[in-house]
């Protein structure tokens, strides 16, 4: 023998049971929808299959000796019997249950009644047992009002043996009796039959219309998966995958719409009957787009099918959450480092910055005087040298102070994270500004600009920690008077509006980008035009400002244009009791 035969062989004999049981299956296929139906359907089918292979066989291989139940009339007997079995498994093949019932039993009942009539042998009534038959297939078959019918056809048929055997009258009776007994007893049964039957169809029907309900508005994806395809999908499965209906996934392989690198556990979760806990995959929509889900299933019986149904979670918007949640934490995480930093640094910082700054002021002031000495003496090139070196110490100075401003103000930043609330006290908006812009008139004017202050023509009573305010004021105008080039305009105004105190800072700076406005609050945060000067300080000016202005229960807002300038607003809350009329001095 071949070696391919060889191999062809186990594969031929294990594929035999499965052919045959596949032809069973055929051989009892009925085309119910109802589960009840379908399977005394398919009892039925099986009874008749049966009955005519035991029909056929006999007819083919005669045993010997064997008594012929109808005689000399057993060919057109059987002849007949067979076909009223075939029509009645035909009509159960083509879905009329009921007819084909009728047939059987009909069958079943001609064939004992004509066994008796037309038998050779005495004990005729032996024959008359096998009405036992039919009365039981009723049972199994029928419901109650056919059943009932077809024992009064039974207990009817027997006057037919009656009139024919009178001698036997009395023994035929008797089975009457028993027949009609054994009937009466089956009606009851077949009535408590039918109200077990109804009452757990309907409380299947009610819990099937609950499931159904319940899949159908249910907001997670549900599926039911057999020999890998979809059979099943609600309507939030619709959307998960993507499309438009169901019939765009029904019929599709389940697996094309797992990501390649989740198949593999896919697989392995199909072999368990059923999970323990929700897994984490990703799937594959219609549009090419992916989605990540958590998933729990279990295996099922759908249409008498197996099958897998599957509890799709999208958590695609979960994970993105948590990943927001996490840079977040890691964010607040690195602001806390930083300030603890600016905390820590900002004290150590202070003194070297103060030494420097005074060694500066004292190397310049030596520088000044060691040249007027010199300048007695016209030594031209040592007062040019000290010149240079006095120059210099006023540009170290300058740079001293421009470093102990931004350590201050890393400071204050860090100060005020650590601060809840301030202490606040009533005061007049006006005489406040008014104490923090005195010192600002001198510089604005050595930096050759024009500064205004207009204050409002009566009392702004407001709220205010003077000293945290100041440093508001100070941030502002400061801020004007960096960005605001030489013969500019600094405006400077305090007037109520719809029940707000404002503080207002106007100039004819470089102004502000549109695109860079809602970042310049941001912590040190510097436009592009602050960074190409080399003035200013760390871009924490404005952000303190801010953060004293919300702790006040206030908001500052900023207009800009681009080379036509900036104005800052504070709007405060006002605590006056009387009423104010809106006023705003003139620009």
């Amino acid at each position: 023998m071949r070696r391919s035969e060889r191999h062809q062989s186990p594969q031929l004999a294990d594929a035999l049971p499965r052919r045959l049981m596949r032809l069973w299956c055929q051989l009892l296929h009925v085309p119910y929808a109802e589960a009840q139906r379908r399977r005394q359907g398919e009892f039925l089918a099986g009874a008749l299959f049966f009955i005519l292979s035991i029909w056929l066989l006999t007819a083919l291989f005669p045993i010997p000796n064997m008594p012929r139940p109808f005689g000399e009339f057993f060919v057109p007997m059987s002849l007949l019997g067979n076909a009223l079995f075939l029509g009645a498994y035909l009509l159960n093949r083509r879905g009329w249950y009921g007819w084909a019932v009728g047939v059987t039993l009909i069958a079943f009942t001609l064939n004992t009644l004509f066994s008796v009539l037309l038998s050779a042998e005495r004990d005729r009534l032996f024959f008359l047992n096998y009405l036992l038959v039919p009365i039981m297939l009723g049972i199994a078959l029928l419901h109650l009002r056919h059943a009932f019918l077809f024992y009064v056809l039974i207990v009817a048929s027997f006057l037919m043996p009656l009139l024919i055997y009178p001698a036997e009258r009395a023994a035929i009776f008797n089975i009457m009796l028993f027949v009609a007994l054994v009937g009466l007893i089956s009606l009851v049964l077949i009535y408590h039959r039918n109200l077990v039957e109804q009452e757990r169809q309907r409380q299947l029907s009610e819990s099937e219309v609950r499931y159904r309900s319940l899949v159908e508005v249910c907001p997670d994806a549900i599926v039911v998966v057999s020999d890998g395809k979809f059979i099943f999908v609600n309507p939030a499965a619709v959307a998960l995958f993507g499309a438009q209906s169901a019939d765009e996934l029904l019929g599709k392989s389940a697996i094309t719409f797992i990501d390649p690198a989740f198949r593999r556990d896919v697989s392995e979760s199909l072999l368990r009957p059923r999970d323990d806990h929700p897994v984490e995959q990703r799937i594959i929509r219609l549009d090419g787009t992916t989605r990540a889900v958590e998933v729990i299933g279990s295996a099922i019986l759908y249409d008498g099918k197996r099958a897998r149904q599957s509890v799709i979670r999208d958590i695609t918007e979960r994970q993105r959450a948590q990943q927001q949640a996490l840079e977040l934490t890691l964010e607040r995480e690195k602001i806390k480092m930083l300030e603890q930093f600016i905390s820590d640094t900002s004290h150590d910082l202070r003194t070297p910055i103060a030494t420097l700054n005074a060694s500066a002021y004292v190397f310049e002031k030596l520088s000044q005087k060691i040249a007027e000495a010199s300048a007695q003496k016209d030594d031209e090139s040592l007062v040019r040298t000290l010149s240079q070196l006095s120059e210099r110490a006023r540009s170290l100075q300058v740079t001293a102070r421009r470093l102990a401003r931004i350590v201050e103000g890393m400071f204050d930043m860090a100060r005020l994270d650590g601060l809840t609330t301030f202490t606040l006290s009533r005061t007049d908006l006006n005489t406040v500004v008014a104490r923090a812009l005195e010192s600002y008139f001198a510089d604005a004017e050595q930096a050759g600009c024009a500064l205004h202050f207009a204050p409002c023509e009566q009392r702004l009573p407001v709220f205010l920690n003077e000293v945290e305010f100041g440093r508001v004021v100070h941030n502002l105008v400061e801020n004007a008077l960096q960005y605001t080039p030489r013969g500019g305009q600094i405006s400077v105004s305090t007037y109520a509006q719809s029940g707000a105190a404002i503080f207002e800072v106007r100039d004819t700076g470089i102004g502000i980008a549109a695109d860079e406005l809602p970042h310049i609050f941001e912590r040190f945060y510097r436009t592009d035009k602050a960074r190409s000067t080399h003035t200013g300080g760390a871009g924490l000016g404005l952000a303190i400002a801010k953060k004293i202005v919300e702790a006040h229960r206030g908001r500052i807002a900023v207009e800009s244009q681009p080379e036509r300038g900036t104005t800052f607003r504070v709007f405060l809350p006002i605590v006056a009791t009387q009423e104010l009329s809106s006023h705003k001095p003139a620009s």
